[in-house]
């Protein structure tokens, strides 16, 4: 069984973090809270938003990426002061964030 931190994170350490699992986290106030896996109805319009999404992109030459794993700093809690991220079904970036994404966690 592979055990979470227990110490607060920072945006920059959730980047970079890795259990050695396929799960996914979402940064909460600090500390790491696994997202359940979706459906199978989910999982499908995820991969249909994902293929409109990069048609798009491709259609009208966009440097964009489109992710469906990708870790979005949402900012800090107002009283706390704690990082806060999510992991959205679908996110669109530029191709540049994406690269500092990857950089980032290649860097860790």
């Amino acid at each position: 069984m592979t055990q979470t931190p227990v110490k607060n994170l920072t945006f920059e350490d959730y980047v970079t973090y890795d259990d050695g699992t396929d799960n996914i986290y979402e940064l909460v106030d600090g500390k790491l809270v696994m997202v359940p896996l979706p459906t199978a109805d989910h999982g499908d319009t995820i991969d249909l938003l994902l293929d409109v999404f990069r048609e798009q992109i491709r259609r009208y030459r966009q440097p964009w990426e489109v992710k469906d794993k990708a870790g979005v700093y949402t900012g800090k809690h107002p009283i706390t002061g704690k990082d806060r991220s999510r992991t959205p079904d679908v996110c669109v970036m530029t191709a540049a964030q994406w690269i500092e994404l990857k950089a980032d966690k290649l860097s860790a």
